[in-house]
Parts: C-alpha cells; structure tokens; sequence
C-alpha cells in the first residue's frame, strides 16, 4: 500500500496536479483532466501505450511537457499516438501512418511529414 501511495503522488506530481489531487476528476478543466487521463495510463508501467490526441485541451506549456514526457517514455514503452495534428506531433514520432482512404507509411530522417513524402509506400486497405 505504502508504494503503491509513492506511485500515485509520483504521478500526480509528474502531472502537475498537486494541488487538485483531492478533486474528483468531474470538478477539473478539460486540460487537467487530460493530465489526469495520461498520468492514469502511465502510472503502471506500460509496455504499450495508446495516445488519442493526447494535445488535446492542454496549454501551449503543457503541451510541451507531454512532448518531453513522451521522448522519455519511448525509451522504455511503444507509444501509437493518435493526432489530426501532423505538423504539432510529427517530432515526437520516429514512424508515421498517414490514413487518408489508404495507408501510408513514411519513414524519414527528419521530422517534417507531409503526404506525398519521397519515401512513403502506400499500402492497399
């Protein structure tokens, strides 16, 4: 119980939500709450981690934190993300699937996308 305490305020901390921890997560900013939902998929230690615009609601300061805390998270979990945004998430990706009624995927040394990149290879559905 004790680390499982340390985990939670670790989290917490981590998601900048000190001072809110004792709301419940209906009384919190669609911005807090999005903190409140990364800092719950993270606290175990995924492998695997799912990210569905994870930019969303949050602040230009937060935004980059979560640019921070995904390059270090990848170091030890895959991470899928999932944006609209190509242009804001490209550089936190060292992969990307373009669906645009077919699949495509780029592989680049840099970080800029865009859809008819040299070395895409669309893929039939």
């Amino acid at each position: 119980k004790e680390e499982a305490q340390k985990r939670i305020a670790d989290t917490v901390r981590l998601m900048g939500l000190e001072q809110h921890a004792s709301k419940s997560i209906g009384a919190l900013s669609g911005g807090q709450q999005q903190r409140a939902l990364l800092g719950r998929a993270i606290i175990s230690h995924p492998r695997v981690l799912v990210l569905d615009e994870p930019l969303s609601y949050v602040d230009k300061i937060f935004e980059q934190y979560i640019y921070d805390l995904v390059a270090q998270l990848s170091e030890s979990t895959t991470i899928l993300l999932v944006s609209h945004e190509m242009s804001t998430i490209a550089g936190m990706a060292n992969r990307h699937l373009i669906i645009d009624h077919t699949l495509h995927e780029c592989h680049s040394s840099h970080h800029h996308v865009h859809y008819d990149c040299d070395d895409c290879q669309a893929q039939s559905e």
